[in-house]
């Protein structure tokens, strides 16, 4: 029986991935499914090493939150930010090259280094879903900026793994209802029909009116509402790096989790990716 597989997407950078990511990781943990986090492609500045294993540090964290052992095969694309706008590109740990960074986390690969991109994202998932009775897979950046052209992280790992996805959009900063909108009909039509839904992350102040309208723009384009998870602190996504307020105690971890269960409708995310079945 093959693994159950979920998606989160983005409608941009810092949109929630890693939180919905994580917190999924650790409510099907609970459920006693043995659960893996897949990261296709990692942009980060930060690398965090534990034993012989160089990983995004971010995947330590997915890793942690869904109580399994992480390998390459976990995060086997990383581009290393060296500049605001390129990085380093690393497969399985090996430096192959160079990236051009189109947004702060959506990376352009050099049309030489796609085929070896590709390889490593089939490979690597196909590893993971022998192992695993779910596997929870964050895309990055924006999944729309990329359409038409080879995206490892959204478009291609969909079409690898054929997840029931969410698209996810941060409300911080504003601009998500439109950015939801935007998304959805600029996607890969591909990656469009694996979409089972939209959420909102990080919502503050005005949550009730944010809610009706991304209500009212799942009914517009035919897909679920599945919720509008609030602000806090303890799971603040930071894809760069740069703050160490992801959380990192077992009890954070829950929290975050009981958060994730009682704000997004995981029941209709499970079931869309037959999880249990």
């Amino acid at each position: 029986m093959s693994a159950s597989r979920i998606m989160y997407l983005g409608a941009s950078a810092n949109a929630g991935k890693t939180v919905f990511t994580r917190a999924h990781c650790r409510l099907l943990s609970d459920a006693g499914l043995r659960v893996s986090p897949f990261k296709p492609v990692s942009v980060t500045k930060r690398r965090e090493r534990r034993g012989d294993l160089d990983l995004d540090f971010r995947l330590w964290h997915l890793g942690a939150a869904a109580r399994c052992e992480l390998g390459d095969r976990n995060g086997p694309v990383q581009v290393v930010r060296l500049g605001p706008m390129a990085g380093d590109l690393l497969v399985k740990g090996e430096r192959i090259g160079a990236a051009e960074l189109l947004a702060e986390d959506t990376p352009l690969f050099d049309p030489e280094d796609v085929p070896r991109v590709l390889s490593a994202v089939r490979a690597a998932y196909a590893e993971i879903e022998a192992r695993s009775e779910a596997v929870v897979i964050e895309g990055a950046g924006s999944c729309a900026e990329l359409a038409g052209v080879t995206d490892p992280a959204n478009t291609f790992a969909a079409s690898v793994a054929a997840p029931a996805a969410v698209l996810v959009a941060g409300a911080h900063s504003g601009g998500s209802i439109a950015g939801l909108w935007g998304t959805w009909h600029r996607m890969d039509p591909r990656l469009r029909g694996s979409i089972v839904g939209i959420a909102l992350n990080d919502v503050r102040a005005g949550a009730g009116l944010l809610e009706k309208r991304a209500g009212e723009l799942a009914d517009e384009i035919g897909t679920a509402y599945l919720g509008a998870l609030p602000h806090c602190e303890i799971y603040d996504d930071v894809p760069t790096g740069e703050s160490s307020s992801l959380c990192d105690t077992e009890a954070e971890y829950d929290y975050v989790a009981r958060q994730f269960n009682d704000h997004i409708d995981v029941a209709a995310i499970d079931r869309a990716a037959g999880v249990g079945a």
